[in-house]
């Protein structure tokens, strides 16, 4: 890794407490890059669990909580309007997409993925995702935005740095 450069995390959410907590918990406690932030992009929430979250985030001085508004004419949901904006209020050298529902298992991770990003030859890095379906059954992804079913429903992650 050249330097330490700041790594801006950005989080999109809309309500989805339980799983936005483990996602911050899991960064928090098993990282050992230190230089980053985390900008939680706040899309709609409805639930006083959400805002309750939040409130207690202010501890930290390397998490900020910012609030997506939806521009008038816009119709549905643009998942890439909420990462731009969020983009937008960042201060770090890299930018890191990483969605509310995943859990790092990896303490070095972000330093694997700076060392990738930083070669002049890299224009975005990947993280290999597991999707864990039950003790004994892991469906392995490719980096970039991946579906699995997951309790009856689709989910995906991406991960670029």
């Amino acid at each position: 890794i050249i330097g330490d450069p700041m790594i801006s995390i950005v989080i999109p959410n809309k309500d989805h407490a339980v799983d936005l907590k483990r996602c911050i918990t899991s960064i928090l406690e098993k990282s050992t890059y230190e230089n980053y932030e985390i900008v939680i992009v706040e899309n709609g929430s409805e639930t006083k669990e959400i805002f309750d979250y939040y409130t207690s985030l202010k501890e930290y001085d390397n998490i900020r909580v910012v609030t997506y508004e939806k521009p008038e004419g816009q119709n549905g949901f643009n998942y890439s309007a909420v990462n731009n904006f969020g983009v937008k209020q960042t201060k770090g050298d890299y930018i890191l997409l990483l969605n509310n529902d995943t859990e790092v298992i990896t303490v070095n991770w972000m330093e694997e993925l700076l060392m990738y990003a930083q070669r002049e030859d890299v224009g975005a890095a990947g993280a290999k995702q597991v999707f864990i379906i039950s003790p004994d059954t892991a469906i392995t992804a490719r980096a970039g935005r991946t579906w699995a079913i997951w309790e009856g429903s689709a989910m995906h992650r991406m991960f670029l740095l």
